[in-house]
This record gives structure tokens, C-alpha cells and sequence, in this order.
């Protein structure tokens, strides 16, 4: 799988989450998918799947920033950044988050199993290394 055919694969599966495509979201993830909220929580393919399904999540703006890609084999590791203007059951979800996809080649080909979303924030201050002295 080149460079492109993943940041193919993975702006289909931006647009498809964009139009609450199912049926296109379902091809390109596998069966075992699992998503990594921002918050920590887990949602099997069914419950991703269902937000869509059911209209309880609706997004207006998504985009996918690639950033690096890892190969291992028969998987690729896809870090980027997503933005996202949505709601989820009417509230706002609107974030800018750190994504990390995992792609295998499966009997179906190429598939998304794996998502995890982050908030992208700094290090905390103890975790940056030494700081310069502050003057009075």
C-alpha cells in the first residue's frame, strides 16, 4: 500500500463519517473495528456505526490532516489530526484531536480496525525539560 492509496482509504472513510455514509463506512473498516473516543470511552463498529444509523451524531466540518505513517508488514500506522464540527443527541463536539488509525490488509484488503482520538494539548510543565531562569 503506498502513501496514497492510505490517505485514500482514509479521506474516504472522512467523507463517509461526513455524509453518515454507512454502508461506505462499513466496507472500509473490518469487523472488529474499534473506536477510541477523545474522552476515553470505547464503541464497538455496531455503536459507531449507530450514531450515524440513528442521526444522534451530526457533523458539519470534518477534515483529515495526514501526519506520519508507520509500516509494519501487513499494517500501517496513520497519525494525523482531525478537525470536527458536529453534535452529538443536539450538543456540540466541535474539536480539533490528534487521530491515530491502524490499517491491516485483511481478507477484504485494506481496512481501518483501529481509531484513537485525542485532544492535542502541551506537555505540562514539569514534562518539557529544563525551563530558563525567570528574572525579577
Amino acid at each position: 500500500m503506498t502513501d496514497t492509496d492510505v490517505q485514500t482509504v482514509l479521506e474516504r472513510m472522512t467523507r463517509a463519517e461526513l455524509d453518515a455514509d454507512v454502508t461506505t463506512l462499513e466496507a472500509l473498516t473490518s469487523d472488529d473495528f474499534t473506536l477510541v473516543g477523545p474522552l476515553g470511552f470505547v464503541l464497538d463498529k455496531g455503536q459507531w456505526l449507530d450514531r450515524h444509523r440513528s442521526g444522534a451524531l451530526t457533523t458539519e466540518v470534518l477534515t483529515w490532516q495526514p501526519g506520519s505513517l508507520r509500516r509494519h508488514e501487513n499494517a500501517v500506522i496513520a497519525i494525523g489530526t482531525q478537525r470536527q464540527e458536529a453534535r452529538y443527541q443536539g450538543h456540540p463536539v466541535d474539536a480539533t484531536l490528534r487521530a491515530t488509525h491502524l490499517l491491516l490488509h485483511l481478507d477484504a484488503g485494506w481496512q481501518v480496525v483501529s481509531t484513537h482520538l485525542s485532544p492535542i494539548g502541551e506537555p505540562p510543565a514539569f514534562a518539557r525539560g529544563p525551563q530558563p531562569p525567570t528574572r525579577p
